[in-house]
């Protein structure tokens, strides 16, 4: 049986919050930078939009909070483990 979004728990992206809270800038302020609606950087941010970012905005959420590509990238990956602990893995074969 596949997952539907509504069978996951969402996972907050605390790095996310910790950058944002370093610069001392609101959601929407991250959202603006970022070229995102508000309420889809605080669906991001709070972990219900998805457990997957792709990389153009993971590059944009870099941008916009002043931190390297690479370090996003790293967090993000932290974070979908973490996900995938709470909500168990997928496997899927390509």
């Amino acid at each position: 049986m596949r997952k539907t979004p509504k069978d996951y728990v969402p996972v907050m992206r605390n790095y996310l919050v910790q950058y944002r809270m370093k610069l001392g800038i609101s959601q929407y302020e991250v959202s603006r930078r970022a070229g995102f609606l508000q309420s889809e950087y605080n669906l991001i941010e709070n972990g219900f939009k998805g457990n997957r970012m792709d990389a153009r905005k993971l590059t944009r959420l870099a941008n916009a909070l002043n931190v390297p590509v690479e370090q996003i990238v790293k967090d993000e990956c932290d974070y979908l483990e973490l996900f995938e602990a709470k909500n168990g893995r997928e496997k899927k074969w390509y």
